[in-house]
């Protein structure tokens, strides 16, 4: 049976995540997530929830009572994918992202100029 600290590095790895972008979503030290994966210490219940949740699997899977991957519960929802997808981005292009969200329509428009003429 594999263990808690193999499946969160295994998934960590499959949705292109680092250990820093997973302890900011914790609200842990990168170290203290390192843990985690070192088998040094376990995730405590709120943290778990939070990592089920975040790669879509039960926490019973997480545990290694379930060999089922998905929960039956609905997909991501769009405000979740979204900060998954910017968990993956380098922090220069997370700032660059939220600062074009901050933008109204008409800015970001001019904005998509500017970038178009960059490229």
């Amino acid at each position: 049976m594999i263990n808690l600290s193999i499946k969160l590095k295994e998934l960590r790895k499959e949705f292109n995540l680092s250990q820093r972008d997973l302890a900011k979503k914790l609200s842990i030290s990168q170290p203290g997530y390192a843990k985690y994966e070192n088998n040094l210490a376990e995730p405590d219940a709120e943290n778990l929830i939070k990592l089920s949740k975040l790669y879509g699997v039960s926490t019973d899977y997480l545990l290694g009572n379930s060999t089922e991957l998905t929960t039956t519960s609905t997909a991501l929802t769009p405000e979740q994918a979204k900060d998954l997808w910017l968990a993956t981005l380098s922090p220069i292009q997370q700032e660059l992202i939220n600062n074009i969200l901050k933008l109204n329509e008409l800015q970001q428009l001019k904005a998509q100029a500017y970038f178009a003429g960059l490229l």
